[in-house]
C-alpha cells in the first residue's frame, strides 16, 4: 500500500499572515487548462502573484507567430483562445518548454524517432518546472499558496515549500494508477492490491501528486479514485468547473419541443476509455428502433477500424471536431446526449450539453453533476444492455425530455459557471491558509 498512498513528508505547521493570503501562484502547464480561469478568479479580486503556463497569447508571440507563417491561422486562433482576464504583468509564458513538448508529441508518432520524441517529452517537463522553481524562489517569505498542475509540479514545489507556502495539486482525471486499471476492468474499481505496476508517465504523476499537502480535482467520481488508494478525505478537496461563458453565450434558443426526433448525440474523442464500444453494442441491441446518431469529434483509429460497418450507417453522421459555436449550435438542436464513459474526471462535455438544454445518459464514472432519475439517467460502466435499456427509456418520454432538458440547462447556469468555480476556489484557498496544516501533519 506504501507506493499507492500519498508519502509526503512531515513538515512544521504555519500561521498564514495577511500578505500570504494575497500570494496566490497558479502554475497551469502546457495547453489550455481551467486553471486560466482560476488565475483569472483569483486576478479579480487581487489575490493572483504570478501565473506560470506554457504558450500565452501576448501580443508579442502572436505577431511573431503570424509573421512567420509557421502555425496556421486555426491554431493561432486556438493559442489566442488562452487569454484570459490576467494582467499580463502577472504572466509568465514558458513558450520554449511547451514548443519542446509538440516537437515531441511528432517524434513520439515516428517509430524510428519515439526514443528520442519520449526523451524530448520528458525534458520539456523538467524544464517547465526548473524555470517555475527559479519565479518562485523570488517570492521568498511571502507564504501563501502554490496550486500546480499535476506533472507539472517537481522542482517547482520543492521551492514553494522552501517560501512556506502551502501545496495544492491540482488533478483532473481518475488516480494515475487506477486510470488504465478502470479501462481494461470496464469501469469498474480494481482491488488495489492486485493493481500492475504502473507505467512511466503514471508513476511520474503519482509521484508529483504525492508533493503536495492537499489535492484539489473536479468530481465526486475523481475522489472516490484517491480514497480508493488510501488518501485521506479530508486531503481530497471537490470543486466541479464551470461552463465557459463564451460558451453559454454561444448557445442559440433551442428550437420548439419535438418528441418525434428520435436523435442522439455522443461528443469527444470517439474510442474505449469514452465508452465508444459500449455505444456500438448499446445501440446494435435497439438495431429496430428508429435512431440516429451523431458524432462529434476526433475518432480513435482502432475503434473505427473494428466498427467500420456501424459507422457507415446512414444514421450515423460524423461531424467531426467542431469550433465552440459550432458545438453550441449542435448541442442546442439534439434532444439527447449519450456518455458512457468508463473513467474521467469530469467530462467537459457533458456539463456543455446540460447547458445547452439536453437530456443525459452518462455513467457516474464521467463525473459529471448528472443526478439519475432528475437530469438524466445514470447506468454502470460497461453495461451495454443497461445501457440499451437507458436509451430506449429516453426514446419513449416524449416531452419529459425536453423539459429535463430545459431545466439543466437552467441548473448549469446558476451553478456550474465560472464565476462559481472561482468563489468555491477561493473559499478552499482560505480554509487551507487558516487550517496551516502540512500534508504530512498528523
Amino acid at each position: 500500500m506504501a507506493i499507492l498512498a500519498p508519502a509526503c513528508a512531515k513538515a512544521r505547521s504555519r500561521t498564514c499572515t495577511m500578505g500570504s493570503r494575497d500570494n496566490i501562484i497558479i502554475s497551469n502547464g502546457f495547453n489550455l487548462f481551467p486553471l486560466v480561469h482560476a488565475a483569472a478568479a483569483m486576478a479579480m479580486v487581487g489575490r493572483l502573484g504570478l501565473f506560470i503556463t506554457g504558450a500565452y497569447p501576448t501580443p508579442g508571440l502572436c505577431r511573431l507567430l503570424e509573421g512567420s507563417g509557421l502555425v496556421s491561422q486555426g491554431k493561432l486562433q486556438r493559442l489566442r483562445d488562452r487569454q484570459g482576464a490576467i494582467p499580463p504583468d502577472r504572466v509568465r509564458s514558458l513558450a520554449g518548454a511547451e514548443l519542446m513538448a509538440a516537437a515531441a508529441v511528432r517524434l513520439m508518432q515516428r517509430p524510428a524517432s519515439a526514443g528520442l520524441g519520449n526523451w524530448l517529452d520528458r525534458t520539456s517537463f523538467n524544464l517547465y518546472s526548473r524555470t517555475a522553481a527559479r519565479l518562485i524562489a523570488r517570492q521568498e517569505g511571502r507564504g501563501g499558496i502554490y496550486h500546480y498542475r499535476s506533472g507539472f509540479g517537481q522542482m517547482s514545489v520543492m521551492a514553494a515549500r522552501r517560501c512556506g507556502m502551502h501545496i495544492l495539486c491540482d488533478h483532473s482525471i481518475a488516480h494515475p494508477c487506477l486510470l488504465e486499471p478502470l479501462i481494461t476492468n470496464g469501469g469498474r474499481m480494481p482491488d488495489p492490491a492486485s493493481l500492475p505496476p504502473p507505467s512511466p508517465w503514471a508513476r511520474m504523476l503519482r509521484d508529483d501528486i504525492g508533493l503536495a499537502d492537499d489535492i484539489l480535482v473536479n468530481s465526486d467520481f475523481v475522489k472516490e479514485t484517491f480514497l480508493h488508494l488510501g488518501w485521506p478525505a479530508d486531503r481530497v478537496h471537490v470543486i466541479y468547473q464551470g461552463v465557459d461563458e463564451g460558451f453559454l453565450a454561444a448557445c442559440p434558443p433551442r428550437p420548439p419541443p419535438d418528441p418525434s426526433d428520435r436523435r442522439l448525440m455522443f461528443a469527444g474523442h470517439f474510442g474505449p476509455r469514452k465508452g465508444a464500444n459500449i455505444l456500438v453494442d448499446a445501440l446494435t441491441r435497439l438495431a429496430p428502433l428508429d435512431w440516429s446518431l451523431d458524432l462529434v469529434g476526433s475518432l480513435e483509429g482502432e475503434t473505427a477500424r473494428c466498427h467500420h460497418d456501424f459507422l457507415s450507417q446512414p444514421r450515423v453522421r460524423l461531424h467531426g471536431t467542431l469550433g465552440r459555436r459550432e458545438l453550441a449550435a449542435t448541442m442546442s438542436a439534439q434532444r439527447i446526449m449519450v456518455f458512457p464513459s468508463l473513467a474521467e474526471g469530469s467530462a467537459r462535455v457533458v456539463t456543455m450539453a446540460m447547458a445547452a438544454g439536453c437530456f443525459i445518459i452518462t455513467t457516474p464514472n464521467a463525473g459529471s453533476p448528472v443526478r439519475h432519475g432528475q437530469d438524466g439517467l445514470l447506468v454502470p460502466p460497461g453495461d451495454a444492455a443497461a445501457l440499451a435499456n437507458a436509451i430506449a427509456q429516453a426514446l419513449a418520454m416524449g416531452e419529459a425530455v425536453d423539459r429535463i432538458g430545459a431545466a439543466n440547462a437552467e441548473r448549469i447556469r446558476r451553478h456550474y459557471r465560472q464565476a462559481t468555480y472561482g468563489t468555491s476556489l477561493e473559499s478552499i484557498y482560505d480554509r487551507l491558509l487558516q487550517d496551516g496544516r502540512k500534508g504530512g501533519d498528523a
